[in-house]
């Protein structure tokens, strides 16, 4: 099974999201977006594993969360990479407040100690919105920067819980499943 960890946004705040981008989705940019209950924040991908170790990625998951304190999750700006001229992935980024970066470098250290390699990239929080897709040129999106800098989007979500997710691939998209919830702050 494919697996991630992420937190959620809560149903209102992704669904403010989604309004907030819609000049951007409705400019005909070859882009396919993730629908509201899509969008997460994700802390640590694991990838491919044995459904036996659901259990043991969960304690870890249990533990990090544990010591972690509830946050507010803030979007600050909004991007592309590799850029906005020619996109693969659109996003909105996010605060880096103490207690997020703390929460993933602790979540990625358990899950060093269980096997998964650590990511090697510095972790920079941001909520993938929506995917370039593969048969899209570079001038298919001129004016996508223009468009993204009058995105206004003001909305936190009140961070309590990490999420072990179950990533399904298909040819309409991923579908994401929740397999596991730790509580933030429950020790």
């Amino acid at each position: 099974m494919r697996v991630f960890v992420a937190v959620g946004l809560g149903e209102r705040v992704a669904n403010e999201l989604w309004q907030a981008i819609e000049p951007v989705r409705s400019g005909g940019y070859p882009i396919r977006w993730l629908r509201p209950n899509g969008i997460h924040l994700t802390l640590k991908f694991v990838g491919e594993v044995e459904s036996s170790r659901e259990l043991q990625i969960a304690n870890a998951l249990d533990e990090a969360a544990g010591r972690s304190q509830p946050f507010r999750l803030k979007i600050v700006k909004f991007g592309g990479f590799p850029s906005l001229s020619f996109p693969r992935v659109v996003w909105a980024g996010c605060e880096m407040a103490d207690t997020l970066g703390l929460l993933q470098r602790d979540i990625e250290s358990q899950l060093k100690q269980l096997g998964f390699p650590a990511e090697h990239r510095p972790f920079k929080p941001h909520i993938t919105l929506g995917r370039a897709k593969k048969s899209s040129h570079k001038n298919s999106f001129n004016g996508l920067g223009d468009t993204m800098s009058k995105i206004t989007f003001t909305a936190a979500s009140e961070i309590r819980t990490v999420e072990l997710m179950l990533s399904e691939l298909s040819s309409q998209g991923a579908r994401h499943t929740a397999l596991h919830s730790s509580a933030l702050g429950a020790k």
